[in-house]
């Protein structure tokens, strides 16, 4: 699908702003929750670039990006951000994209994962009984938790 395709479908979903400065700037907000499957699908399959590459005193007005990729997604601190650019090399259109999986934890998570069933003796065919699942399970969170800070909440 083309990039100008997919820019319409996500912004049709994806509140925006118009040409902020700073990602501080951007008031626009949507819950990742809530998008089609599509949408989500559009948003992960995009290149992730670093805010860092607007530094400068034009902030979000630094010609950083490719106008032939047209839509980014874009990590500020903890913050993610869906960017269309329009075909110009800034950032024209900018959203805050609350809750959007952030791909690093997503690798240490599939990382511990590995090493607790290594540490355990078990492979991906002993996945398949449900004892051994959740206790690699329960011992892979643990130690995401552990790792990242996060706090495990159960939903009674």
């Amino acid at each position: 699908m083309e990039n100008s395709k997919k820019a319409w479908i996500v912004r049709d979903e994806v509140e925006v702003d118009r040409k902020p400065f700073s990602p501080d700037e951007v008031r626009s907000q949507t819950d990742f929750n809530d998008l089609s499957q599509e949408v989500k699908d559009i948003l992960q399959s995009l290149p992730i670039i670093d805010s860092s590459v607007f530094s400068g005193s034009s902030g979000l007005f630094t010609d950083a990006l490719n106008g032939d990729q047209q839509i980014y997604m874009m990590k500020h601190k903890e913050d993610f951000y869906f960017i269309d650019n329009q075909g110009y090399e800034y950032a024209r259109y900018v959203g805050k994209v609350l809750n959007f999986p952030n791909p690093e934890f997503e690798d240490l998570y599939i990382k511990l994962k590995e090493e607790v069933m290594d540490e355990l003796g078990y492979t991906e065919e002993d996945m398949e009984e449900e004892d051994i699942e959740d206790e690699v399970n329960r011992e892979t969170d643990e130690r995401f938790f552990e790792i990242t800070g996060f706090e495990f909440s159960e939903i009674e």
